[in-house]
């Protein structure tokens, strides 16, 4: 399998919005303390030694896995509103475009409704869906992610 210019570019486009998402991340940690996988792995290291520190562990671990992928949407929602695209698509030169134009539901709200389908897909099972539905980019000719497919978009070259 050949890894072609636009899949090529949609990874590096990944890797640059996934260096934006950790870098609010950690801006937001040292403002709020949260969200905190330091508490997190200080309670799995006690959960060996009662039920109690093991239920707190899950805990933190939720609270911030939610903060992450509450910081993801609205990276999202503020990014592909403005250029259609996150940040690192439109560095890497790609937007994302509805397969096709004459949709019954608005681009903007289908933009919504495939980034809901992100976040949820990350919660669930620890973003082994969100991975999944991602790598199907490298899988077909057009890079279309599974979430281009669910929402019928395709992210091109500008």
């Amino acid at each position: 399998m050949s890894l072609d210019s636009k899949k090529f570019r949609r990874i590096l486009a990944f890797i640059i919005d996934a260096a934006i998402v950790m870098a609010v991340c950690f801006v937001m940690y040292k403002i709020t303390g949260k969200p905190d996988f330091y508490a997190v792995r200080q309670q799995m290291d006690l959960s060996y030694e009662s039920e109690e520190a093991a239920r707190m562990a899950y805990y933190y671990f939720n609270i911030s896995w939610l903060i992450v992928i509450g910081i993801v949407f609205v990276y999202e929602m503020i990014t592909q509103m403005i250029f259609d695209a996150s940040l690192g698509k439109k560095l890497m030169g790609l937007k994302i475009v509805p397969l096709n134009e004459k949709g019954r539901i608005p681009f903007k709200l289908v933009l919504i409704i495939r980034t809901l389908i992100k976040c949820i897909s990350l919660y669930f099972l620890s973003g082994v869906p969100y991975a999944l539905l991602g790598l199907r980019v490298l899988t077909n000719s057009e890079a279309q992610s599974g979430f281009d497919l669910i929402c019928k978009t395709k992210t091109v070259e500008l």
